[in-house]
C-alpha cells in the first residue's frame, strides 16, 4: 500500500512540474509528460487495484513508475541547470521566439531535394508495387474484428518485400522530417506552384502510408504533427489551452476511425474501447512485463537489445515483446518496461534520467532560434517523443528517429556552394 501512496505523491509532483513549473508552451518534454500522465498515471493505480488488488507485482510497478517520473524530472531539471550556466544552451522565451523574424539557415537544398525524390520512390513503390494499396483497401472496405486485424497484420498488411524496411523507416521515421522541411522551405521561400504541389503531395502520400499497418492512431498523430508545423510557421502561439483542445479533437477523431476499422457500431462502446486502449491496455502489458521478469525468467542484462544480442550470442534473437505474446504479434511496452527486462531498477533509473535530459536538449536546440530547419525537426520529433510511452528507448531513438533524426539531419547542414 505504501508504494501506491508514494506513487500518488509522485504523480502530484509530476502534474505540478508539467503544468506549472515547466514552460507552459509547446515542447517535446511537455507532450511526453502529458502522455505519460494519461497512460501510466492514475490509470495504472486504477488498473492494478481493480484487476489484482494489492499485490507484490502491483507495488513493484508503482515503484518503477515512481522512478520513471522522478528520473525524467531530474534529467529534465539537470539540463535546465546546464543551460543556465552555459550560453551555448540558452534559448529565447517562446513569446520572444515567436515574435522574432525567420532565420534562413544554411542547409543543403540539393541534398534535401535528393531525399524528397528518394522518399517519393520508396513510398510510391511500397504503396503501388509492394502491397501497400491492398492494406489500404482492406481498411476502406472491411469492418474488421480484432482477430481479423491481427491476421491481416501478420500475413498481408502493410508493405512487403525488399521495400518493407525502408518504407517502415521512412513512414514512421526520417520521411516525416524530410516532408516537413520540404513543406516549410516551399512555404517560407514562396516557391513556384510545382514545388507547392510536390510538397503537399508528399504529405498526402505519407498520410496514406501511415494507414497501411491498420493502426488507429499513427495517421492521426502525423496530422497533429503537420498541424503543429503549420501553426509554428504561421506564428500561432500553441498555449496549454490549445494543446488540451488538440488532445480532445484527437480523441474525437478516433471514434469514427473505430467505426471504420472495427465491428463496433455504438458510440458508447467505441468510447469504452478508446479508454481501454489508452489506459488499461498499456498498463496490462506493463504488468505482464514486470511480473514475468525476473519472477519467471531472469533479467537479460542487455540481451533484449538486438545489437548487443547479435554481438554476444549466436542464438536467434527473440525480443521480450514476442516472448510474452507467444510469437503472435508484439506486446510493446513503454521504455521503462524494456529497461526493466534488461537491468531491473538500475536500468529504469538510467533510462529515465537520460530521457528527461535528452528531451530538454532537443527542445533547447529546436527553439534556440527561429529557423525552418529546427521547426521541422521539432514537428518530426513529436512522434518518437510521445511514443516513448509505448515503445522501447532504442526503437524510438533509431527507428522513430529521436536520436537518428538529429544525426542524419546534420548532413543537410553541411554548407555547399549552392546552399541557401
Amino acid at each position: 500500500m505504501s508504494s501506491f501512496i508514494l506513487f500518488g505523491v509522485v504523480l502530484i509532483l509530476a502534474f505540478g512540474y508539467t503544468f506549472f513549473l515547466n514552460d507552459r508552451n509547446i515542447s517535446l518534454s511537455k507532450l511526453f509528460f502529458i502522455t505519460l500522465l494519461v497512460m501510466h498515471g492514475p490509470a495504472f493505480i486504477y488498473y492494478e487495484l481493480n484487476e489484482y488488488g494489492l499485490t507484490t507485482v502491483g507495488s513493484r510497478g508503482a515503484n518503477i513508475l515512481s522512478i520513471v517520473f522522478i528520473g525524467t524530472i531530474l534529467g529534465h531539471s539537470l539540463f535546465h541547470g546546464l543551460r543556465k550556466g552555459n550560453k551555448q544552451y540558452k534559448i529565447k522565451s517562446y513569446k520572444v521566439w515567436n515574435e522574432s523574424k525567420w532565420i534562413i539557415k544554411s542547409f543543403n537544398v540539393s541534398l534535401l531535394l535528393f531525399f524528397v525524390l528518394l522518399s517519393y520512390i520508396i513510398i510510391i513503390g511500397g504503396l503501388f508495387f509492394q502491397n501497400g494499396i491492398t492494406a489500404l483497401w482492406s481498411v476502406a472496405t472491411m469492418n474488421l474484428s480484432p482477430e481479423l486485424i491481427k491476421e491481416i497484420r501478420l500475413n498481408e498488411s502493410g508493405v512487403s518485400g525488399w521495400l518493407k524496411s525502408p518504407f517502415l523507416y521512412l513512414t514512421n521515421g526520417f520521411g516525416r522530417f524530410i516532408a516537413f522541411l520540404f513543406f516549410a522551405y516551399v512555404v517560407t521561400e514562396k516557391k513556384s506552384i510545382i514545388f507547392k504541389i510536390a510538397s503537399y503531395t508528399l504529405i498526402f502520400l505519407l498520410l496514406l502510408s501511415c494507414a497501411t499497418d491498420i493502426t488507429k492512431s499513427n495517421a492521426l498523430i502525423f496530422l497533429v504533427q503537420f498541424v503543429f508545423l503549420i501553426l509554428l510557421i504561421r506564428g500561432v502561439t500553441i498555449s496549454l489551452k490549445k494543446q488540451v483542445i488538440f488532445f480532445l479533437i484527437f480523441l474525437g477523431l478516433i471514434i469514427p476511425i473505430y467505426f471504420l476499422l472495427t465491428v463496433i457500431d455504438n458510440v458508447n462502446v467505441a468510447l469504452e474501447e478508446i479508454v481501454f486502449r489508452f489506459t488499461n491496455e498499456p498498463n496490462r502489458v506493463f504488468h505482464e512485463y514486470i511480473s514475468y521478469w525476473p519472477d519467471f525468467e531472469g533479467f537479460k542484462y542487455g540481451m533484449n537489445i538486438r545489437q548487443i544480442h547479435s554481438l554476444l550470442s549466436n542464438e536467434k534473437f527473440i525480443p521480450a515483446a514476442q516472448i510474452l505474446s507467444g510469437g503472435i504479434g508484439n506486446w510493446n511496452v513503454m521504455f521503462a518496461g524494456d529497461a526493466w527486462v534488461d537491468f531491473g531498477y538500475l536500468g529504469v533509473i538510467i533510462t529515465s534520467v537520460l530521457v528527461g535530459f535528452y528531451l530538454n536538449l532537443m527542445d533547447s536546440y529546436c527553439f534556440k532560434e527561429k529557423s525552418i530547419f529546427q521547426v521541422s525537426l521539432f514537428a518530426a520529433l513529436i512522434y518518437p517523443a510521445i511514443n516513448l510511452v509505448s515503445n522501447s528507448l532504442q526503437t524510438n531513438f533509431f527507428l522513430y528517429g529521436l536520436l537518428s533524426f538529429p544525426a542524419i539531419a546534420f548532413l543537410l547542414k553541411i554548407r555547399l556552394k549552392k546552399a541557401v
